[in-house]
């Protein structure tokens, strides 16, 4: 038996698949041509000056970014927690096997 992906999908699914990223790729571009605004942001020090599109993609960019870093520290913990109770499983196995090898007194 096959756990292959690529041929779970049918002809049918990767048909929808691709309209749908058709249809989101037009909605972005519709977006891109319809905010060319200039907008300016005063960061303190530095005034930057962009149309609206390119902010949304910084905005895009900056969240995408933080994501994966609260990601990566949680995928981290849970590794972390993974190898803690692969050692106490190994450490009661072992426990086990010494209990099971005791001898039985008869009091």
């Amino acid at each position: 038996m096959s756990t292959d992906r690529t041929d779970a999908r049918s002809p049918v699914s990767r048909m929808l698949m691709s309209i749908a990223l058709l249809v989101v790729a037009c909605l972005g571009l519709a977006l891109a041509f319809s905010n060319t605004q200039e907008v300016t942001v005063d960061l303190l020090l530095v005034e930057l000056t962009l149309p609206l599109i390119g902010w949304m993609v910084v905005e895009l960019i900056a969240v995408v970014v933080v994501m994966l870093i609260f990601s990566a520290l949680w995928v981290a913990s849970l590794k972390r927690q993974i190898r803690r109770q692969a050692r106490q499983i190994k450490d009661q196995e072992a426990e086990l096997k010494n209990l099971r090898n005791l001898p039985i007194h008869d009091v």
